[in-house]
């Protein structure tokens, strides 16, 4: 068997004496009906000595293999695997290389700074007196950086600098940087800019959470720190270079830096070369001391970083008055917008990102963001942020005018593009379908996605910019089967578990003081560049919202049905313990924090199902204690699969709020005769589609009843329009498909007015709003966006719990298509599902894996014709073993 790609699944270097890698591994078609039965991984270091050996096991496993062993700092390792196969074929040859990071107590580097608040430049030059084997930097400026090596960048990415909670943790870049260096004289210079470590702005730019939203900066001083390691060619020592206070330290070009996208840059300070950093004269970096420092812990990131998607050119511009120009550059995104002007020493021009215009075609700005910049002179230059993006379709850009319109005063404005960047995070899906529909649909929703995967999974990026935490849930799926986001999600955790308030941490809410947040709570946003504790007046608590803070276990989940990814939970397990508890506090106290003379519980204190309208929610007790709910179960599950004794507990919690909840939501409907869930905030019977489907979907319904409660959920989607908000989508959908009511998830999607995607379309939208209307606030959200894990898992039909090790393929057309086509990259392999129908019959092709298992759901089992040697059968699903092209013909 032919080993396609080895996969990092999570690395430990850096955190201690004994560390390693975790990896896997997957196969390509031509060992279709192949089994793996062992497996030898070898580790060398740059010396070729072998520093991990596992010997041959006797295993199918291919992923999440944990190779432990003692690290050097800032080295590379070559990973190579062997495997055998069940004809007895054994193949060598698969390989990986992976950079180690530094090691705690091997950290040489010091914070250096200018002691400003402004962004700067730290310049070293060194030089290398033989050739170069291999070299590796490990790099963070506070809050974004941008390094470079003798002129270049140290990697092709943009906004370095991981977003975290820079009290708790800064997780540094590490990376190889051999090309970029010489034999000779070599220059270094790190460029920093504040990012969220210390906010700037002016002129009332926006800044969201400057201000009433609690923001406060992590330092005083803008800082970087960066250890380089060169292994010489015949000198078996390497050679270290670190910050300290020889490097030299200067003005950087930009003169504001606002993490929500306005930067200002003076392009008469650009610097043409490295020669100010050997200036006899020059200013010298200061050496921070440790109360100056960033607080949290140095950590290497295993994240993927940001890059450049796609560049999208400028296909037209209208004149919007004397001196100000439109340019449309044909799709919203997350971009870092770049403007090449030529004009006199001293010209200044304005640009602003604009998502959505106004009726007449003007410009409508969605904040007050934009950036400044004046002109070197005398030849073309380009204006491009380097520390902060926003989100735009359009640019107005004031102070130039284009070259046919050419003003002997003005700037002449020679490119408009936009650089859309997102996480490196890999593709990993694609859906098409007979009715093209579905194909916008996924387009746009995926666009949206990939504008908000940047360091954290934002919100948006023009408004908000924040790591709300619901979708990586609520999306996770939809997300998931589009991008391989699985250290991301990792990262991610980690904030959570950072902004989670620990023992004697209490705030109590600013507009509701029955809202206390204390031990346990892990709040709204995570990592906390803002405090939401001011409640809205009907809407609940922003800041404690059990759909957010249950990302701890349910991003999790997510993580564990798409990657086989349990060392998550195992790191989430304690965090998720404390929130649970915290919650269940809340719980039994719902009478008396709510003055109810009934003994009843509930939780309420959340928004229940948000953006069923704009910037509002319903049926918070029905939607916040189902969470709750939720939550104990995978909570159980977690604690009785590692022997916890807490188990039992959580087992009594999950029986007692069950039976609570169906005593007082659960109610019979004497006109259907069926049982249904009662919104529980209103006086009249309310039998909406969410408040079915989340009980059903969390397995909350009693057997007895089950089908009656189906019943009424059927009826509640029978008109084919949504009602519901981001919370009860995803289980709207499922519950659907569960009911074979395919065609009308269809027609909801479809309508003509809102709700409804193909509204969007039909208006003209490239990314996905944030609510469903057509002036809605945000016009870059992907929290809505939960449609696409239908199209995957229910049309398509490809699903699995266990990182697709186990598959299950289960596909359902709604009658309005006729065929469909997907293909998910695994962490197996490639899955691909190929439904037709027409009036001869049915076809259905899969592809699964080598190395797999499948289940093939086939309703027709008994008029199928097929092409493979044998088939087995039980009930309705054929068993596919070790993967395989599998063609089936239904009559």
């Amino acid at each position: 068997m032919i080993i396609k790609e080895i996969i990092i699944h999570n690395s430990f270097s850096g955190t201690g004496m004994v560390d390693g890698v975790s990896i896997g591994w997957n196969y390509g078609k031509e060992d279709f009906g192949k089994k793996q039965t062992a497996y030898h991984i070898l580790i060398h270091d740059m010396e070729e000595t072998c520093v991990y050996d596992s010997k041959w096991v006797k295993s199918s496993t291919q992923n999440w293999i944990s190779c432990t062993f003692d690290i050097k700092s800032q080295c590379a390792y070559k990973i190579n695997v062997q495997i055998e196969d069940s004809e007895g074929t054994v193949t060598t040859g698969a390989q990986r290389e992976i950079i180690t990071g530094v090691k705690k107590e091997e950290w040489k580097a010091k914070w250096i700074s200018r002691k400003t608040a402004k962004p700067f430049i730290a310049g070293k030059q060194f030089f290398l007196q033989k050739e170069i084997k291999k070299a590796v930097i490990s790099v963070f400026g506070a809050g974004q950086y941008e390094a470079k090596i003798n002129g270049r960048k140290i990697r092709n990415t943009f906004l370095d600098g991981v977003w975290t909670d820079y009290n708790k943790r800064v997780l540094y870049d590490t990376c190889d940087v051999t090309e970029l260096l010489i034999q000779g004289q070599n220059n270094i210079t790190i460029e920093t800019g504040n990012g969220w470590y210390i906010g700037d702005t002016s002129e009332n730019r926006h800044f969201y959470t400057m201000g009433t939203h609690g923001y406060t900066a992590y330092g005083t001083y803008l800082c970087c720190i960066a250890q380089l390691k060169v292994f010489l060619k015949d000198q078996a020592k390497p050679v270290i270079f670190y910050t300290d206070a020889s490097w030299a330290v200067q003005d950087s070009m930009v003169t504001l830096s606002n993490v929500y996208g306005s930067e200002d840059q003076d392009g008469r300070k650009r610097l043409e070369d490295d020669s100010w950093i050997e200036n006899i004269s020059q200013e010298h970096a200061a050496v921070l001391k440790e109360a100056e420092t960033p607080k949290g812990e140095l950590m290497p990131a295993m994240h993927p970083p940001v890059i450049e998607k796609k560049r999208y050119m400028a296909t037209g511009y209208r004149r919007i008055s004397e001196n100000s120009y439109l340019y449309d550059l044909g799709q919203n995104m997350s971009g870092m917008f770049e403007v090449c002007v030529k004009g006199k020493p001293g010209d200044r021009i304005k640009v602003t990102p604009v998502e959505k215009l106004t009726n007449d075609g003007n410009a409508h700005p969605t904040v007050n963001t934009f950036s400044r910049y004046i002109l070197k002179g005398g030849k073309p230059e380009c204006f491009c942020p380097k520390f902060c993006y926003a989100s735009g379709r359009w640019l107005l850009i004031e102070g130039a005018c284009p070259a046919d319109q050419t003003k002997n005063e003005l700037p002449v404005i020679l490119g408009v593009s936009g650089r859309f960047i997102t996480s490196a995070a890999k593709d990993c899906g694609e859906f098409h379908a007979s009715d093209q529909r579905y194909d916008q649909i996924i387009q746009i929703i995926k666009t949206a996605i990939e504008s908000n995967l940047n360091h954290v999974h934002t919100d948006c990026p023009s408004i908000e910019k924040l790591g709300w935490q619901e979708p990586n849930h609520l999306m996770g799926p939809s997300i998931m089967y589009l991008k391989n986001v699985d250290t991301l999600w990792n990262k991610i955790a980690g904030d959570l578990r950072d902004a989670q308030y620990q023992v004697g941490e209490k705030d109590v809410d600013i507009c509701d003081p029955r809202f206390v947040y204390e031990s346990g709570l892990i709040p709204a946003i995570a990592p906390r560049y803002a405090k939401f504790i001011h409640a809205g007046e009907n809407t609940g608590s922003f800041w404690d919202i059990v759909p957010w803070g249950s990302s701890i276990l349910l991003a999790a989940r997510c993580q564990e049905y798409f990657y086989g990814n349990k060392t998550v939970r195992d790191e989430n397990y304690e965090a998720a313990k404390d929130y649970v508890d915290h919650l269940w506090k809340m719980y039994e106290n719902y009478s008396s924090i709510y003055d109810v003379k009934e003994n009843v519980h509930f939780l309420c204190h959340g928004l229940g199902d948000w953006g069923i309208r704009q910037n509002e929610g319903e049926s918070r007790e029905n939607i916040e204690t189902a969470f709750l709910y939720y939550d104990l179960s995978v909570l159980y599950e977690w604690a009785n699969e590692s022997g916890k004794p807490e188990a039992e507990k959580y087992k009594r919690y999950m029986i007692q709020l069950v039976e609570e909840y169906n005593s007082l939501l659960l109610k019979y409907n004497i006109k259907t005769q069926n049982w249904f869930y009662d919104a529980y905030d209103t006086q009249e019977q309310k039998i909406t589609q969410a408040n079915q489907a989340i009980p059903l979907i969390f397995g909350m319904v009693p057997d007895h009843q089950l089908e009656s409660v189906r019943n009424s959920f059927r009826m509640a989607i029978k008109e084919g329009r949504l009602a519901s908000g981001e919370i009860g989508l995803r289980f709207i959908f499922q519950e659907a498909a569960e009911c074979g009511m395919q065609d009308y998830v269809h027609q909801m999607i479809m309508q003509d007015s809102h709700p409804s995607y193909y509204r969007f379309i039909e208006k003209g939208e490239t990314t996905l709003p944030e609510f469903w209307r057509d002036d809605a606030r945000s016009r870059n959200h992907d929290m809505m966006g939960q449609i696409v894990e239908w199209f995957f898992c229910c049309v398509a039909g490809i699903q699995s719990q266990d990182g697709f090790s186990h598959i299950l393929i289960k596909p359902q057309l709604p009658e309005e298509l006729t065929w469909v086509q997907c293909k998910y990259k695994a962490i197996t392999g490639e899955i691909e599902v190929f439904y037709k129908k027409d009036k001869d019959g049915e076809q259905l092709i899969v592809e699964t894996p080598p190395n797999t298992e499948a289940k093939i759901y086939l309703p027709k089992k008994e008029q199928c014709r097929w092409f493979v040697n044998e088939m087995e059968f039980n009930d309705d699903f054929y068993f596919a073993q070790a993967g395989g092209h599998l063609h089936f013909i239904l009559r």
